[in-house]
């Protein structure tokens, strides 16, 4: 009988085990939660700065379309003040090609 374990031995045994498996969990978690505080301050740090570097592009993006709103005003021409050249340029357009077709019309009826 003394080579056999008696029931409550077993039971202590198992729970000296037990608690042996606890505490390297609870270990364990402390190390996780540590890395996890470390990888948020970094994620938190990293969103600061590409929001900063963001809100600069953003704000080149504006003045760049600023810029460019300013010299179209300079450089173009809006469509109000070009509808009075367009139709004079069609027109002219129209009288020489009316020309042409007539010039070429009179020489086939010529022959």
């Amino acid at each position: 009988m003394a080579e056999e374990k008696t029931n409550y031995e077993k039971f202590y045994e198992l729970l000296v085990r037990l608690d042996e498996r606890i505490l390297v969990i609870q270990e364990s978690l402390v190390t996780v939660k540590a890395e996890q505080k470390e990888a948020t301050t970094k994620l938190e740090k990293f969103i600061s700065s590409n929001q900063d570097h963001n809100l600069h592009l953003v704000q080149e993006i504006k003045d760049d379309l600023d810029d460019f709103k300013k010299e179209a005003e300079k450089e173009y021409v809006k469509k109000e003040l070009f509808a009075p050249i367009q139709k004079i340029v069609y027109g002219v357009a129209g009288l020489i090609l009316s020309a042409v077709f007539t010039a070429i019309l009179a020489l086939i009826l010529k022959q």
